[in-house]
């Protein structure tokens, strides 16, 4: 398993489990990206999705990014990971998500849901331009001024 120590004591912690080997069952690291390591994290009590980087080259990526999903998910319009939690543990932060399983392949009709779903999330609106915290773009700082 190639998850620093500190990010496993940190989701078992926050999963309530013992720091045991049957604790984390496995590992499957997920395909794209470049700024984070990723994939489906398998616990004695589910699988979770598991996102980390450097806490000192990105600080606070994983807490915004839990903030902005939270935003999203709340529009309920699109489904949404729920967010388990994000923290931080020596030079590593980490994001611990909802896994969702996903079929080998999507019908024509799935695609027409989503995308009718994604025009719905972007119907959302707001009286000002911007968000209520800064995040990040892929690994730059996005500042989200409102105005």
């Amino acid at each position: 398993m190639n998850i620093p120590t500190a990010i496993q004591e940190s989701v078992l912690k926050l999963l309530k489990l013992e720091p045991s080997a049957a604790s984390i069952q496995s590992f499957t690291p997920a395909s794209g990206g470049c700024i984070n390591n990723g994939g489906k994290l398998s616990t004695s009590s589910g699988n979770y999705f598991l996102k980390w980087n450097s806490s000192m080259r990105f600080p606070g990526m994983f807490a915004a990014e839990a903030r902005g999903l939270k935003l999203l998910r709340n529009s309920k319009s699109i489904y949404i990971p729920g967010v388990i939690g994000s923290g931080e543990n020596g030079e590593y932060q980490f994001l611990l998500l909802e896994y969702i399983d996903q079929p080998s392949a999507f019908t024509k009709s799935h695609w027409i849901d989503f995308g009718n779903r994604l025009a719905q999330l972007h119907k959302t609106t707001s009286l000002l331009f911007g968000l209520d915290h800064n995040n990040y773009i892929g690994s730059l700082v996005q500042s989200n001024k409102t105005s």
